[in-house]
């Protein structure tokens, strides 16, 4: 896995404050990230939610942005980060099941 310590801590941090923890079942890394032969890439979230959410775009939006200014203020730089939601109301893509197969819990 890609991510230091300090970034994992910045991405849980900031989902616990965004998200309450009842409410989210975990948040997982998955794409590029997760191989540790591969350079560069964005990194890849799927936050695995419990209940349903009313506002997926502005919570993606949200976290995505928290996310990256934490990493920035850590790095001085910060890659982009992709949010990918996985809720009761939501439909399941492809995309889900391969970040349930293939992504690493954070």
């Amino acid at each position: 896995m890609r991510l230091n310590p300090e970034q994992i801590a910045v991405i849980k941090s900031t989902v616990a404050r965004i998200v309450p923890a009842e409410e989210l079942n975990g948040v997982r890394l998955y794409g590029s990230r997760v191989d540790d032969a591969k350079r560069g890439g964005d990194i890849d979230l799927m936050l695995d939610l419990a209940k349903p959410t009313e506002n997926p775009a502005g919570l993606r939006a949200q976290v995505s942005t928290q996310i990256e200014l934490g990493i920035t203020r850590l790095l001085g730089a910060s890659p982009k980060i992709d949010i990918l939601l996985r809720a009761p109301n939501l439909l399941t893509l492809p995309i889900h099941d391969v970040a349930m197969k293939h992504g690493v819990m954070l």
